[in-house]
């Protein structure tokens, strides 16, 4: 082997195993999240808490924070059903802490909330419902959330 094809193959291989795939999820230790909507009569919130492997839903008729919730868990298959959100929880909202995108329930098109407690540091998030106002990176998040809010 030559020299310059040593030398070519070693560039590439420094290359290639040097790259790392950016993380775009973190674990959340606790995560509360639902939708609610101002302007309706009854039951107007629905959330759910993720906390110590269990979820519970809501006592709320309409959103408040802090938000309230039921001191009985869930039953196990409902827990299965939304713990992922735990995992796939994406990095792009953590780096956009406390911030509201798009414009949540201001044509009574409802409003998406998520608060999530990560390493001791609790955030928060005001979700548009309408996908074209929320950002690229959270879009498969936010619709997996809300399939599962819908199936609990």
């Amino acid at each position: 082997m030559t020299m310059k094809k040593a030398i070519i193959i070693a560039a590439i291989s420094l290359f290639l195993f040097s790259c790392k795939k950016e993380n775009t999820t973190v674990t959340v230790n606790r995560l509360a999240f639902g939708v609610s909507y101002g302007f309706c009569v009854g039951n107007c919130a629905k959330f759910f808490l993720l906390n110590n492997d269990n979820l519970f839903a809501d006592s709320m008729d309409r959103f408040t924070t802090p938000l309230l919730f039921k001191n009985t868990a869930l039953a196990q298959d409902k827990y299965n059903l939304a713990k992922e959100l735990l995992t796939t929880f994406p990095k792009y909202l953590t780096l956009h802490s406390n911030e509201t995108f798009g414009c949540p329930d201001c044509v009574d098109q409802g409003a998406i909330y998520i608060e999530a407690t990560i390493n001791g540091t609790t955030s928060y998030w005001k979700i548009d419902t309408d996908t074209g106002k929320q950002p690229d990176a959270v879009k498969a998040y936010i619709n997996n959330l809300t399939t599962i809010v819908s199936q609990l």
